[in-house]
């Protein structure tokens, strides 16, 4: 018997008895018990916490964390369920089968009923249940058919009858917002063929995509699957409402697909063309041949009343746009103070601003701040500030500082520094101060300038 505490014991239709403890599984045939006699690639030395046998007499193991694994009663043929909701990285606490056959799993995120084949459905808050996260309890059917489930909470009593009169709602994910650089550009999306369209200048290409899955009565519980076409190879899973983010994409024309996270029906998709520069270019000159022609016709005029008007009107455009300007950082704030990057996007915005690290060169500047390393970058000071605080676990000081230690160490790698005082040297480097050179050359390094520059040979 494999050691540990037991956490299940389990008799099946055949006699067996199944004993599942900290590190794994042993049967008991009616005469031994036995921890040796799995086939390859059993899940027999994994925390088992519930067993269960079906009415087709195929075993079910729920792991402590993971996958629940399927089995015959032989152990010829075992696989995981093919989860379509996100259960598969929870704890699942129980399997129970109903009247029709179904399978209903208890979660830390509510109940999820599968029919065998393909069909998963989920019920969480949004279904009027009190609490998403289910006990170790298991499950009870009683004379009618009817379900209980033990909650965290208290007590569930499902009405099979009510279940099955009860109609499927196939709500589908709405794409609400999208944002291109930091700026809304919703209002750009027309129609095309039936198809919804976004056309964007080429740098316009960083975008942040809103979405609403009404199936959900409070956003952080929603779950969806988006896949760019032309881009992604695969889909992707999002989990509550932190937004899609895309990071510097090439010229081209992307579908934009998003769907339900469950398997029901309901995909939205919007197709982005992002344009190249030649077009943007062409547009660029007409819109100042037309400023020159503007310009051109306001000189002749030559009015000193017609000068004095034209000043004011400018000057209630220049307030009307300071004015829309703090309207749109105040929207822009408000709505990244909840934001979620993963991981995947925050690698994304890593590339990016890595190559306009090396490309660039902002951090010779010394004056440079954050805001304008994100408007550099084409991205949100709110974005930025996830990436380092939250994703490299490290200030901006610390990332821009990296690149400027790494700059001064290239200068005196490829060149002759001693034509330079190490001042001078850290000035070029994009260091405001001496003394903030050393102290981060140091950080850095582990040594100083100057043993730095001895240890070169120089």
């Amino acid at each position: 018997m494999p050691a540990g505490n037991v956490y299940e014991i389990f008799f099946d239709s055949s006699g067996r008895g199944w004993m599942c403890a900290e590190n794994g599984m042993a049967v008991w045939n009616g005469e031994t018990l036995s921890a040796d006699r799995f086939p390859k690639g059993f899940v027999n030395n994994t925390k088992i916490r519930d067993v269960y046998e079906d009415s087709e007499h195929n075993l079910y193991f729920v792991p402590d964390r993971g996958q629940v694994i399927k089995s015959n009663l032989a152990l010829t043929h075992f696989e995981p369920i093919p989860f379509k909701s996100d259960v598969s990285n929870s704890i699942i606490t129980f399997v129970f089968e109903d009247t029709e056959g179904w399978l209903w799993f208890g979660t830390e995120k509510g109940l999820v009923r599968y029919d065998k084949k393909s069909d998963f459905r989920m019920f969480n808050n949004a279904d009027g249940l009190f609490h998403s996260v289910f006990t170790l309890c298991p499950p009870q059917r009683d004379d009618d058919g009817n379900l209980w489930f033990g909650n965290t909470l208290g007590l569930i009593k499902l009405d099979s009858d009510r279940l099955k009169r009860q109609p499927s709602i196939d709500n589908p994910v709405y794409i609400t917002d999208v944002y291109a650089n930091g700026e809304s550009v919703t209002g750009l999306i027309g129609k095309e063929d039936g198809e919804s369209v976004l056309r964007l200048p080429r740098d316009k290409n960083n975008l942040s995509v809103n979405y609403s899955n009404p199936q959900y009565i409070a956003p952080e519980y929603q779950y969806i699957e988006y896949r760019l076409d032309g881009y992604d190879s695969e889909w992707k899973k999002k989990i509550g409402k932190s937004p899609i983010l895309y990071y510097d994409l090439s010229p081209g024309t992307y579908m934009l697909r998003v769907r339900r996270g469950d398997g029901r029906p309901g995909e939205s998709a919007l197709k982005i063309t992002v344009e190249s520069h030649f077009s943007w270019i062409v547009i660029s000159m007409s819109v100042l041949l037309l400023v020159a022609v503007a310009l051109l016709v306001i000189f002749m005029v030559g009015h000193r009343r017609h000068r004095k008007e034209l000043r004011m009107h400018f000057e209630l455009a220049e307030l009307s746009a300071r004015q829309a300007a703090a309207a749109a950082e105040e929207e822009r704030r408000n709505r990244y103070k909840s934001l979620r990057m993963s991981d995947e996007e925050c690698q994304r915005l890593l590339k990016h601003l890595d190559k306009i690290m090396k490309t660039k060169k902002p951090y010779t500047d010394p004056g440079l701040k954050s805001g304008d390393l994100a408007r550099l970058a084409g991205v949100s000071g709110h974005e930025l500030s996830f990436l380092f605080n939250q994703y490299l676990k490290k200030s901006y000081y610390d990332y821009i500082n990296w690149y400027r230690v790494a700059e001064f160490k290239h200068i005196v790698d490829e060149s002759d520094p001693s034509r330079y005082t190490l001042t001078a040297l850290s000035q070029m480097c994009g260091f405001s101060s001496r003394a903030t050179f050393f102290r981060h050359f140091k950080n850095v390094t582990g040594v100083t300038p100057a043993e730095y520059l001895r240890g070169k040979g120089r």
